[in-house]
């Protein structure tokens, strides 16, 4: 509402982040503990950032630097779109010099607020995990994608929510108001691995979309003007404007309720079959055993590699999660390496042996999952034809087989 010209649009526009997937499906999942209490710190830091950007009142100043000291011991994403965000705010409603000299000594005092965790991990480390941290974090080819197909929201039917983002954007380009589309693009730009969660500019964009073009082309129901309404008269009385509405917020919920229909939604629990497995291989392997994690799935979903080193308490060689802090270089050639080993998720032995032989991976054991959150077999089964393959190498033995899948020891040459 600080920023959007009517609370109409302010409704509309949490109706909107209410619906859109990635506005909380990566903020359940997993690292979504800390993810989702640093985005409210950083819309917290971001409101107060308006408010005194527009007041010059100290205590929205002093605010703005408590929460987002506050967002950034939450979550260093969280940190990193804050500071994008109050960027965008200062050249929106700053803009002087004074301001300027203000927001450099707020930024102090919300550093300071973070410095529990940022000192320490120094302290330990030097500056170095996060000058690799942030450089997996820019990939210009993504923000590229992302911003001309529109198609990252993860809508489970039709992308009706994206393509109202995309009109609303253009509306607001064409009447010169740049502050939310400069919003959206430049946290892609900056940080677009993270970007298509922080769904709260594209939000906005839809709430203009909705009133500002679609409901104003309703002759009785036009523009919302009166700013304290938060149902304008002219949307009340027109029943097709009240249809069109309806019919929105029931796509919505059926497309949040949904959200997890989609192939690469992280809305999935590892299964516990899956977890039994890895306890077996924590309780049985060998210490010094280390793993090839073989599901046929992006990495990005792929929780049988992520939570592999933590319940198998084994080293996963090709797992990406933990390759930011080795830097960018050493981030993109584990990820290579594991998109090569999954296409072995659709061969057969003879294609795990290449790989290991490609990425001197030696002699490694293997766990392949019976199934996975990105299982795309008609059967539901994750990579039978690999399984019945190892099985019958002679490179490889069964050491383990449950409903959550087998285990594979390597043979030793006799």
């Amino acid at each position: 509402r600080e920023i959007l010209p009517t609370r109409f649009q302010a409704l509309l526009t949490t109706w909107a982040f209410a619906f859109l997937p990635r506005a909380f499906d990566w903020l359940v999942a997993g690292g979504g503990v800390t993810r989702s209490l640093g985005l409210l710190l950083a819309f917290m830091a971001i409101l107060e950032g308006v408010r005194f950007y527009r007041t010059r009142r100290g205590r929205h100043g002093v605010g703005m630097a408590l929460f987002a000291g506050l967002a950034a011991l939450s979550h260093p994403g969280a940190a990193l779109f804050t500071g994008i965000s109050l960027f965008v705010m200062f050249l929106a409603f700053g803009r002087t010099w004074r301001a300027l000299r203000d927001s450099t000594a707020l930024a102090a005092l919300a550093a300071l607020i973070a410095s529990p965790w940022w000192l320490s991990v120094v302290a330990v480390h030097g500056p170095d995990p996060f000058l690799s941290g942030g450089q997996t974090s820019t990939d210009l080819g993504v923000t590229f994608q992302h911003l001309t197909t529109f198609t990252f929201t993860d809508e489970p039917y039709t992308t009706f929510l994206a393509a109202a983002g995309l009109v609303g954007l253009a509306y607001a380009v064409a009447r010169g108001r740049y502050l939310l589309p400069a919003w959206l693009v430049l946290v892609f730009v900056i940080d677009p691995r993270s970007a298509t969660a922080l769904m709260l500019p594209l939000a906005m964009l839809i709430a203009i979309a909705v009133d500002e073009v679609l409901l104003a082309a309703i002759p009785r129901a036009g523009v919302a003007t009166d700013g304290d309404l938060f149902w304008p008269p002219g949307v009340v009385r027109d029943r097709f404007a009240r249809v069109l509405l309806g019919m929105g917020l029931i796509l919505g919920v059926v497309g949040g309720v949904q959200a997890r229909g989609v192939i690469a939604s992280p809305l999935h629990a590892l299964a516990g079959e899956n977890r039994a497995v890895m306890a077996w291989i924590r309780d049985n392997a060998p210490p010094t055993a280390e793993f090839l994690v073989v599901t046929g799935s992006d990495w990005f979903v792929d929780a049988d590699a992520e939570w592999f080193p933590v319940l198998a308490a084994h080293r996963s060689l090709n797992t990406v999660q933990g390759f930011e802090w080795f830097g960018r270089g050493a981030w993109i050639e584990q990820a290579v390496r594991n998109d090569a080993l999954q296409e072995c998720g659709y061969g057969t032995a003879a294609c795990v042996r290449e790989w290991a032989e490609q990425w001197d991976a030696g002699a490694s054991w293997i766990y392949v999952p019976a199934a996975t959150i990105q299982t795309l077999s008609p059967t539901g089964e994750c990579c039978a034809g690999l399984r019945a393959s190892l099985a019958a190498s002679s490179d490889y033995e069964v050491a383990f087989e449950g409903e959550g899948g087998t285990v594979y020891r390597p043979v030793a040459p006799s």
